[in-house]
């Protein structure tokens, strides 16, 4: 007897195959891509776990030189899990860089059952499809960062939760509080989708289900916010307490900025259309406007609006953190859900229409034999356009922090655990280099000085103050990768003169520079030269 196989879970097993397939693209490579920076200041935080800091309240970061040095920043679940897979699997970029893939395969999976639910099963498939053979999500979801975890549970709770309102299972509603919870502990702006929470909860009024599901859904809604809100108020306390007096995006928001810089900046909207050429395919944008327009009108969405009101959450954090989308792109993975959702209904609205119309049957309100193979042939003609899509995101595989990279091996090479070191990457405050190199210390210029990192200069009176504090500090060896060696060398050679007249060389070549400072902590002790390319 043959076995009954379901073909459309056989083809969600082969999307979620091919997705996987995309995400596990150069999985090993170290983080040096083009979100090296964020990659690897999360990297250090589940390094300082693994090294017996268990206190997930108060996350320590290792750029700020000896001692307990805590941040202000989102609860650290996805670092926390990662040192757990450290401890199992050992310490390597690839066990953190799949666990970004493993909740991104069921972030397609979930977004699967919440489109099958809201808008029906042949949108469902095709939605999935464009998210999973994305390769802006692709990128952002084999990247070590909070963004695949939280959009994953985000999509999670909002699919439990239209089960709930279905079903009137507590069970589910539970299921959907917690995993909200979780998005928006792991990072904030899963909070977007709290008015497509409310569009179901008005929706399931207007059904007179009051007391069945509308009141339990708003004591869920009250314990999210009290979990949410007291970790986050921590969060700020933590930044105000303790070295380096760091919260996250502390500076990205609109109210940080007076009216005459959002002006001069032109509402950072020139660097977020930037970012959106390569994160939002262009061939979609017309299946996006049908999907928002048009494409509610099929009679398989239950709940057609749920991903309008998802994107008008979207349009508040453009509003109110335009610049945090322009400077940090990965936040735009929270939107990928439903633009690719109202993609996926534009491609079946238009399968559907353009069917009718060859067979012969323009305004015919049953589904035509055409619909399901034209509706097929635009999904493959989708999914051809997004894998040519790829070269659009082929530069940010590009190891921009390299030279980061081989500076902190170097540096584990030639010294010992207790040394202090500092380093300057491709990126003024960028800590890969650090990462790599396994020791405590300083970015440079370090956090608190007169330099801020978002200049990428170093001018030459400030840079010298902060390099002979640190010396008084017990700094050991200074490092700095050849190419922001070449940027002192131009702009700011006194800075450069000053470091060369009060160290000792230990190692340069082109891809970097190690000195050593003689009465830093690690005294006159002869330090050998790395080996490193």
């Amino acid at each position: 007897m043959k076995p009954n196989i379901d073909p459309k879970a056989a083809l969600l097993v082969l999307i979620m195959g091919a997705g996987a397939a995309l995400r596990l693209t150069d999985i090993t490579q170290p983080f040096s891509d083009a979100f090296s920076w964020r990659q690897s200041d999360t990297a250090g935080i589940a390094d300082q776990f693994l090294r017996g800091h268990w206190n997930i309240f108060l996350p320590k970061i290792g750029w700020n030189g000896p001692g307990d040095n805590f941040v202000g920043y989102e609860f650290q679940s996805v670092t926390f899990l990662a040192s757990l897979l450290y401890r199992v699997l050992g310490q390597a970029d690839w066990v953190a860089r799949g666990l970004s893939v493993a909740f991104g395969l069921w972030g397609i999976f979930a977004f699967h059952r919440l489109v099958r639910l809201t808008r029906g099963e042949t949108e469902a498939l095709v939605a999935a499809t464009l998210l999973a053979l994305h390769p802006a999500v692709a990128f952002v979801d084999r990247s070590f960062l909070p963004d695949p975890a939280m959009t994953a549970m985000t999509v999670t709770a909002l699919w439990w939760l239209v089960v709930f309102a279905d079903t009137g299972r507590r069970l589910a509603l539970a299921a959907a509080v917690a995993a909200g919870t979780l998005a928006a502990l792991t990072k904030i702006t899963a909070l977007i989708v709290g008015l497509a929470v409310i569009y179901v909860l008005v929706v399931e009024a207007r059904r007179s289900r009051f007391e069945l599901t509308v009141r339990p859904a708003l004591w869920g809604l009250a314990l999210l916010a009290l979990g949410v809100g007291t970790y986050y108020g921590w969060a700020v306390h933590v930044s105000r307490a303790y070295p380096p007096f760091h919260v996250a995006a502390h500076d990205n928001w609109i109210w940080n900025h007076p009216p005459a810089t959002i002006l001069e900046r032109g509402f950072w909207f020139g660097v977020i259309a930037h970012h959106a050429f390569w994160l939002i395919p262009t061939f979609l944008t017309p299946f996006m406007a049908l999907g928002l327009t048009v494409g509610r009108r099929s009679a398989e969405a239950a709940w057609p609006f749920i991903f309008h009101f998802w994107l008008l959450g979207g349009f508040l954090l453009i509003v109110f953190g335009a610049k945090e989308l322009g400077e940090n792109p990965w936040n735009v993975q929270i939107l990928q859900p439903p633009l690719m959702a109202l993609a996926g209904a534009g491609v079946v609205w238009s399968g559907r229409v353009a069917g009718r119309f060859i067979a012969g049957r323009r305004w015919a309100l049953r589904l035509p034999p055409m619909a399901i193979p034209v509706t097929s042939l635009l999904a493959c003609a989708c999914v051809a356009a997004l894998l040519w899509h790829q070269r659009r995101v082929a530069w940010a595989y590009h190891p921009y922090a390299g030279q980061s990279i081989l500076l902190g091996a170097a540096l584990a090479e030639v010294s010992q655990p207790d040394d202090l070191v500092a380093t300057i990457a491709e990126a003024v405050g960028d800590p890969t280099p650090l990462l790599y190199s396994r020791r405590r210390g300083w970015v440079f210029p370090p956090p608190g000085s007169a330099v801020p990192w978002a200049s990428q200069s170093i001018p030459s009176s400030a840079g010298i103050a902060a390099f002979d504090d640190l010396r008084r500090r017990g700094l050991c060896l200074f490092g700095m990768v050849a190419e922001q060696r070449a940027k002192l060398a131009l702009s700011s050679p006194e800075l450069l003169a000053h470091i060369e007249a009060h160290t000792h060389p230990v190692a340069s070549n082109r891809n970097y520079t190690i000195v050593q400072i003689p009465e830093g902590n690690c005294g006159r002790r002869t330090i050998g030269s790395a080996t490193g390319p």
